[in-house]
């Protein structure tokens, strides 16, 4: 019986020394690694936040010039086809007779 109690007696010392071991030298670098992939995990999520953020404000400015940019050119195009489209006919009927009359009479 005492023997058994021995032996019982250092199974549980093993044990004790293989928990205390795997608390010691595992569970420490286990917890280390796991709080490690959390904070990138939440990185990642702050990081695609912003980004997405960036992204959005971007798209926001970015159709707001484009609408700029179109009031401008039609803006421009009415211009030049209602006043210098035919200021430009004007100018160049102008020149041409200017052109005439001097091939003509020699001025």
């Amino acid at each position: 019986m005492e023997i058994v109690n021995l032996i019982l007696n250092i199974a549980v010392i093993v044990l004790i020394f293989l928990v205390w071991l795997f608390t010691k030298n595992y569970l420490p670098s286990y917890m280390d690694k796991k709080g490690e992939n959390l904070a990138t995990k939440e990185d990642i999520e702050d990081i695609t936040r912003k980004t997405e953020e960036v992204q959005r404000e971007f798209k926001e400015e970015f159709e707001a010039f484009s609408s700029d940019m179109k009031f401008n050119y039609d803006f421009f195009y009415k211009q030049y086809s209602e006043l210098y489209c035919k200021l430009y006919a004007i100018i160049i009927q102008s020149e041409y007779v200017r052109h005439f009359i001097q091939i003509t009479y020699g001025k």
